[in-house]
């Protein structure tokens, strides 16, 4: 067993001090701590938190030698001794994914400060924590007389655990235990106990798909309450919500956070279970790529909505917004004709997390195009199964198979399971919308359950910009922008000899004609330069989704099993 123990260092502000004590086995023995964490593709290199490190054996201190950016060696150690190692972490980092420590609590993950033992993460874990008094520790891992356990390095990592005086309900969902927890909320109003009533809807309404049963012991809603940050990670037992205040003051905001939290329970079986092969068991010093990352996300987030109106948290109506929403942003970004969705999933680890002012021109989110995928992708199979099949069948095959195994799937197998499980040939359609740049035919698919595509009327000019703060922030390569030399980056001054103030730009930009030629003075470096600009008429505007006025008794029935009409959510 691998026993590792966590003290909050009072003292000292945002410091984590960890000790992990084992018996080695072999001479000299190796730890390292993973660079990225499941669910985040992104090396993120949490060693850059480690303090100093130092190693006791039993015998004499060994010797610390570090041989790589998160990987150490402890010399001088014979094997069946026990060793010790030592170091502090610095955790002062509010998300989801990296540690963080102050006066109010303490959060971390296993896999962002607690090393493994290269050659042994199959060994049982032991953890134990030192907090301040009336601080409580929330983990999800089996607990016995204070210590928590875990059958191997790859449970501990993935498992979120926070401590502080905090405010929590504790439920049940089909007779498993739930715990919801709130840090950040001394200055939020929240009905908790209506909040939890939301809660236990979505699981129970997220495990109709998969046998009504619950692939946990134990589950942790962990919220992190700020005013702004929003975000999420899944975990085997658990989820991390980092959640704005808008999303308890707002209807908007807080629909928000119902696709959040049943988008992150839902990775329980899509992701933490059901996942490609590559991803677990971990490398978790290297990249694991996969070109699946559409299914992992992007089916996951078609479902998020979904599930919102089968749980009947959301209308109809509002998942139809959202959808035209959605539409609308995919409709904006240019790089969905550059790269594909399999391309996407693959390029996440230098692509996603990183966007810069090029990103809408080369990239597209496997989020966004592939929820919009798979939600056409299901219109398909139902209207020409007539309605005896679904994305539901795919999904249920998929779990069937984990039971079974406990293995992930193969990726170059998805097409074809996805065929054979609902019986509907979408082979072609697969190819031109994963592995090529095609956009769905979005008006034929929503017809066939009885829903109209529109597009709000084109208004004002465009310059082939966008500009945030009167400064340049992207530049469409094709663009009137470009053709004028005028570069991310740039601060416009002024528009035909006028002064631009924030407040005014709008304004000035409502007066001005497409094909019309407009001066426009920037600085760019601290030096002022002139061009001038052509604008083009505006594009089209944002998309409508309605329900037609006579539907067939084809289209009724398929809408319905599709998108059950709830009552307005009071």
């Amino acid at each position: 067993m691998i026993h590792y123990h966590v003290e909050i260092i009072t003292d000292q502000p945002h410091t984590l001090r960890v000790e992990m004590t084992f018996q080695a086995k072999s001479p000299n023995p190796t730890i390292s701590i993973p660079a990225w964490t499941p669910g985040s593709y992104l090396i993120r290199e949490f060693s850059r938190y480690f303090g100093e490190m130092s190693c006791i054996n039993e015998t004499n201190n060994a010797i610390v030698a570090k041989t790589a950016k998160g990987t150490w060696r402890a010399e001088k150690v014979k094997p069946d001794s026990s060793v010790t190692f030592r170091f502090t972490i610095y955790a002062n980092e509010i998300s989801p994914r990296n540690p963080h420590v102050d006066n109010s609590h303490a959060f971390f993950l296993g896999v962002n400060i607690l090393p493994f033992v290269e050659g042994r993460k199959e060994e049982n874990c032991k953890l134990t924590i030192n907090s301040p008094k009336k601080w409580t520790t929330f983990c999800a891992l089996e607990e016995k007389q204070g210590a928590f356990f875990a059958e191997d390095y790859d449970i501990l990592a993935d498992t979120a655990v926070e401590i502080g005086p905090h405010n929590f309900l504790e439920f049940s969902v089909l007779g498993v235990p739930h715990r919801a927890i709130f840090w950040g909320d001394r200055v939020v109003k929240i009905d908790k106990t209506s909040l939890v009533e939301d809660i236990i809807k979505i699981a129970e309404t997220n495990a109709t798909l998969f046998g009504n049963e619950l692939p946990y012991k134990q589950y942790d809603f962990l919220f992190h309450i700020t005013p702004t940050l929003r975000g999420g990670l899944e975990h085997l037992s658990g989820t991390t919500l980092l959640t704005p205040w808008s999303y308890f003051e707002t209807e908007k905001g807080f629909n928000q956070m119902l696709t959040l939290i049943t988008h992150e329970h839902f990775h329980v079986w899509n992701a933490k279970r059901i996942r490609p092969h590559v991803l677990g068991p971990f490398d978790y010093l290297n990249e694991n790529y996969t070109r699946a990352l559409w299914v992992v996300e992007g089916l996951t987030s078609y479902y998020d909505e979904l599930l919102c109106v089968r749980s009947n948290l959301m209308t109809r109506k509002t998942y139809l917004d959202l959808l035209a929403e959605s539409l609308t942003k995919l409709d904006a970004v240019r790089g969905r004709h550059v790269q594909s969705l399999a391309e996407s999933s693959f390029d996440a680890w230098i692509r996603l997390y990183r966007p810069d002012e090029n990103t809408v021109n080369r990239t597209v989110s496997y989020y966004l195009k592939g929820a919009i995928v798979c939600t056409m992708l299901d219109l398909k199979i139902r209207h020409i199964s007539k309605g005896t099949s679904s994305l539901d069948d795919f999904l249920a095959d998929l779990w069937r198979e984990f039971q079974e195994t406990g293995a992930g799937y193969q990726e170059n197998s998805l097409f074809q399971r996805i065929v054979e499980t609902t019986g509907v040939d979408v082979m072609s359609d697969l190819l031109e919308w994963i592995e090529g740049t095609d956009d769905p035919d979005y008006e034929r698919f929503l017809a066939t359950h009885g829903l109209t595509l529109t597009r709000e009327e084109p208004s004002g000019i465009d310059f082939g910009a966008i500009i945030n703060d009167l400064r340049v922030v992207s530049v469409d390569p094709n663009g009137p922008a470009a053709k004028a030399d005028l570069n991310v980056g740039d601060r416009l001054v002024a528009i035909n000899g006028r002064e631009i103030l924030k407040s005014d730009l709008a304004k000035q930009l409502a007066h001005l004609r497409a094909e019309t030629p407009v001066t426009v003075h920037f600085f760019r470096r601290q030096e002022i330069f002139q061009t001038t600009i052509i604008p083009k008429n505006a594009g089209p505007g944002a998309y409508k989704i309605q329900i037609i006025e006579n539907l067939s008794a084809e289209q009724e029935a398929l809408l319905n099993a599709w998108l059950p009409e709830n009552l307005e959510r009071k």
